[in-house]
């Protein structure tokens, strides 16, 4: 199958922020809205390609648009500055993960796998299925 695809993503690796009942535009170094063309500097693809696109968007006005093949892969290298939990019970700051998917097209039985890298080395993994349009 030689199908293209279209996925747009917001905010990966957003990292402490919290979410207000109103509108407004988060603005943190170890957080990518893709609302410049110098963040694309961080990502590498295969089989793919990304740009800025203004069709979808969930913080400011644009988006990450992944066009991808099959098997395709987008890797982004760039420290986030992630903190551990404060073991000593007074954390109030733990470091998460968030990202919005707006699907062009549902593709049963396929599936996005989010890899964590440290060092180079697997630290943990998930699969999110893009069986939806929205």
């Amino acid at each position: 199958m030689n199908l293209k695809n279209n996925i747009l993503a917001t905010v990966i690796g957003l990292s402490g922020v919290c979410a207000t009942a109103q509108a407004q535009m988060y603005d943190d170094p170890r957080m990518f809205s893709f609302e410049n063309k110098q963040e694309l500097s961080y990502i590498k693809t295969s089989k793919s390609a990304v740009e800025l696109s203004d069709a979808h968007w969930r913080n400011g006005k644009t988006s990450l648009q992944w066009t991808f093949q099959p098997g395709a892969s987008l890797s982004i290298k760039k420290d986030l500055q992630f903190e551990p939990l404060d073991k000593s019970g007074v954390d109030n700051y733990l470091s998460a993960f968030i990202v919005w998917v707006y699907n062009e097209q549902p593709q049963k039985d396929k599936q996005i796998r989010f890899n964590f890298l440290k060092d180079g080395k697997q630290c943990t993994s998930f699969p999110v299925n893009i069986n939806f349009r929205g």
